[in-house]
This record gives C-alpha cells, sequence and structure tokens, in this order.
C-alpha cells in the first residue's frame, strides 16, 4: 500500500468561475452548477483510498465544506498553489473542482502514477491538466493555463499521463456540459434546473 497523500481542491472566486458559460446560464443557474460539481469533486476526494486529507482551496470558506480550508490571497492559481505547496510539500495533488464524471478510481489512479515522482491527468483535448499528483512540490513551479501540459513536461519532463474518463471531462463551454447531461452526470442538476442541452 502506498504512503496517504494530501489532495487540495482550488475553487475560484465566484465573480472568476466559468466566465465561458456566463451567456449561456443565469448567474444563480450558473452558481448551482459550480457548486454542484464542487461538492461531488470533495465528495469523491474523501472516498478515495490513500488520502490522508482533503484541503479546499479558496478566498472563503464554504458552507458545504467543513474540513481543511487554506485561504487563496488573490495571487492567482499557480500563486495559491506555490504557497500552499510551502506548507504541505511532500505527496501533494491538485484535482480541479470541475469534473463531473470523476470517481475515487480516476484519483487513486493518479496517486498511483504520481509515486514515480510526477504525474498529471490530461483534458479531452489533450493539452491542458486537470489534475497533479507529485511526490515531493518542493521548488515546483506551477504552470496551470493554457498548454499546461507542455509546460509542467518542461518542469518534469519524465512526469507520467493519465488519462481517466472522470479526468478527461472538465466543464469549460456549452459543448462540455452538452456532454456531461447527456451522460448523466449532470443530469439531476440539468432536470432541476429545467436545463436543456443547446443547439447551436
Amino acid at each position: 500500500m502506498i504512503r496517504p497523500w494530501h489532495l487540495v481542491v482550488p475553487v475560484k472566486r465566484p465573480a472568476e468561475r466559468k466566465t465561458r458559460l456566463r451567456s449561456s446560464l443565469a448567474p444563480a443557474t450558473l452558481d448551482a452548477l459550480t457548486e454542484r460539481m464542487l461538492d461531488h469533486v470533495l465528495d469523491v476526494a474523501t472516498r478515495a483510498e490513500n488520502v490522508a486529507c482533503v484541503t479546499l482551496l479558496a478566498a472563503e470558506r464554504y458552507g458545504g465544506w467543513g474540513r481543511a480550508w487554506f485561504r487563496d490571497l488573490g495571487n492567482g492559481l499557480n500563486g495559491a498553489l506555490t504557497s500552499f505547496a510551502q506548507s504541505c510539500p511532500d505527496r501533494l495533488a491538485i484535482i480541479h473542482a470541475d469534473l463531473p464524471a470523476l470517481c475515487p478510481a480516476d484519483i487513486e489512479a493518479l496517486l498511483c502514477a504520481g509515486e514515480t515522482g510526477m504525474a498529471l491527468a490530461s483534458n479531452r483535448g489533450g493539452s491542458g491538466t486537470n489534475a497533479l499528483a507529485m511526490r515531493n512540490a518542493r521548488g515546483v513551479d506551477f504552470v496551470f493555463g493554457p498548454q499546461s501540459q507542455a509546460r509542467f513536461r518542461q518542469v518534469r519532463p519524465a512526469c507520467k499521463l493519465v488519462r481517466r474518463p472522470g479526468f478527461l471531462l472538465d466543464i469549460e463551454e456549452r459543448a462540455d456540459l452538452n456532454l456531461a447531461v447527456q451522460l448523466g452526470h449532470l443530469s439531476q442538476w440539468a432536470a432541476a434546473r429545467a436545463v436543456a442541452p443547446w443547439r447551436d
């Protein structure tokens, strides 16, 4: 059995969340969507094996989460993760909060791959990073953002790539949300909010 890991789930400030969906969803509906996905990721993280602690990285405490919390001081995602890693550098994994298909086995596969040093979980497009596991995060420059896979590979050329269904589907645009609803991952949310898939 591998040693336990520390998982951190970063969350943007409400005004910065899912800006590409703002023209398609009413503010209350968008808020409900982001909270539904966050609740799901936090729940899955707590049920995954080999996890010692799950910390929410956010500007404010979240009412649906009564466990560990680390304040985001507004220095951007990479700056916030750098600050967090200074206090928790060993066996650290970052899981994004917009993964409605995530299951415990996805996280367990990432952590297993991370035992080699570093592992990253790809998005569907193959250029982004939806999760990252590092056995030692000391001195790591976090480079989440556009083309992050290539940038992380520059930091750690030997890092492993993990492609799991739960990591591939992140919700950024209308097509992503359509797919998640059609696959049943957000069907209850969509039914409650009377949100149907869009057609361009």
